[in-house]
């Protein structure tokens, strides 16, 4: 084939490489039209087959990038919809303002915190982030590995329920009813609330 390789580059960047290929191309087809056109007869038969050449090439990058555009059209409207429906879902989780809902990775640490979670236990998001769930439990829970426990039995069990003491970031304890569950895509998180 004529011109260069673009199966490594990126949709924009071959897009590009597919313009530039078909404006060379296109300058070649016009550059053998000329020359057939100075009449140099023994160079006719290889000026066709020149142009044949172009012509076919010229198609199959149009092909290519049609099938580009193609594929940029459907990944951009799979895109919009995907960022709708994770607006839509935070809009859910953030209105939910005296509930709190937050997320931990399989290490105990917090992953998402929730506006409800900050209103209740005290600690703004970017506190929250990174700490050990366990700074939501009185100290006879972390003793006793409650944290730890409980995300045990939502693995097993597919849900984790705890009716206790918790802590707020000030240090004063209040009664809660929770609910552990891990997030199923792949168990790399729990969700509680």
């Amino acid at each position: 084939m004529i011109g260069r390789d673009t199966s490594n580059l990126s949709n924009v960047d071959r897009e590009a490489a597919l313009e530039a290929e078909n404006a060379r191309l296109r300058r070649a087809l016009d550059e053998a039209v000329q020359r057939v056109a100075d009449g140099t007869p023994l160079a006719i038969v290889e000026y066709e087959r020149e142009i044949a050449e172009c012509r076919a090439a010229l198609a199959l990058e149009q092909e290519r990038s049609a099938k580009l555009e193609q594929s940029l059209v459907t990944l951009t409207a799979q895109s919009t919809l995907l960022a709708a429906n994770e607006a839509r879902y935070r809009l859910a989780v953030e209105s939910a303002r005296d509930y709190a809902i937050f997320t931990i990775d399989l290490a105990g640490r917090i992953t998402g915190w929730n506006t409800g979670a900050e209103n209740l236990l005290g600690w703004s998001e970017e506190e929250a982030i990174g700490r050990p769930v366990n700074v939501i439990f009185t100290a006879d829970d972390n003793r006793e590995a409650m944290a730890e426990a409980e995300m045990r039995l939502a693995v097993i069990e597919g849900r984790a329920d705890d009716n206790r003491w918790h802590l707020r970031k000030d240090g004063k304890r209040f009664w809660a009813n929770g609910l552990m569950m891990p997030m199923r895509a792949g168990l790399r998180a729990f969700s509680r609330s």
